[in-house]
């Protein structure tokens, strides 16, 4: 059972970068964790391993195949933990999660297996719009690649007002 932990974010932008922080800290959290490591050396078993595109388009479809898109509950901003969602998936095949859960586990699985990955936020609308959504990119040799797998690949992806990006870990 995931332990919940529950604490007080500020709205708007502050608390858009409150959460980037609590993100960080899992990921860096998930990077100790053998659970992570093993589930993403399975992942990129079949890629070269001086293959970081490879490796990185490998994990980005497990991703895509294992987490289901659910909106948190309203009013309330949900992380989960890394190792709490593949365990999910390990029993169920897949987790549910939003864009935040999304960046999470794809940060950490491409940071347990080496591969640079930042948070990308951004903000549709106005550009005075609050953040609103934010995914992993992460770092291959052709550039960085979008791990955004809460949209529908059918779907033209909404162009941001604003954008914002640090480091995952």
């Amino acid at each position: 059972m995931a332990r919940l932990t529950l604490g007080w974010i500020p709205g708007g932008d502050a608390g858009a970068f409150a959460t980037l922080a609590q993100m960080r800290q899992l990921v860096r959290k998930a990077q100790l964790d053998p659970l992570t490591r093993e589930v993403a050396t399975s992942i990129i078993r079949y890629e070269s391993p001086r293959d970081g595109g490879g490796q990185a388009r490998a994990l980005r479809e497990w991703l895509a195949t294992h987490l289901q898109f659910t909106k948190d509950p309203r009013g309330l901003e949900l992380l989960q933990e890394p190792r709490a969602m593949l365990q999910v998936i390990v029993e169920r095949y897949a987790v549910q999660g939003d864009c935040d859960d999304a960046a999470i586990l794809g940060a950490a699985l491409a940071t347990a297996v080496g591969l640079p990955a930042r948070f990308r936020v951004m903000a549709f609308g106005t550009p005075t719009s609050p953040y609103q959504h934010v995914v992993t990119d992460v770092l291959t040799p052709q550039g960085w690649l979008d791990f955004d797998v809460t949209r529908s690949s059918r779907s033209s992806p909404p162009h941001p007002t604003r954008i914002h990006i640090e480091k995952a870990n």
